[in-house]
């Protein structure tokens, strides 16, 4: 091997013990990002536990107000509500019948008492 093949080799693992460096850094911020976060959220748990009650009650009313009042829910309402309306037209449009066929009888009733 020459010199130059040795300087070569030399600079390439230098090079990547660099790289590895640099890696090593880019690791150590994101780990101690994620620690701190980490930390921000167990105290916030440790906060909320504290008022375990409370939250446990807030959870329960969002549940059954998240269920009561939902997109599906109205949709739900609205469905039954269209249901009823054509229900009730179509009660209107039997009576009508039913108002016509007994006025007829009764004018005709009142053209024979004539």
């Amino acid at each position: 091997m020459t010199r130059n093949d040795l300087v070569r080799e030399y600079n390439y693992y230098t090079r990547k013990r660099e790289s590895y460096k640099e890696k090593l850094a880019v690791n150590a911020e994101l780990k101690s990002k994620i620690e701190a976060g980490m930390d921000a959220c167990m105290e916030y748990s440790q906060d909320i536990e504290e008022y375990d009650l409370h939250a446990n009650l807030f959870n329960e009313f969002y549940d059954e107000n998240n269920e009561r009042y939902s997109e599906r829910k109205k949709q739900d309402i609205l469905d039954l509500l269209n249901s009823l309306d054509a229900y009730i037209n179509n009660q209107i449009s039997d009576v009508k019948d039913e108002i016509n066929y007994w006025s007829g009888r009764i004018k005709r009733y009142d053209e024979e008492d004539k």
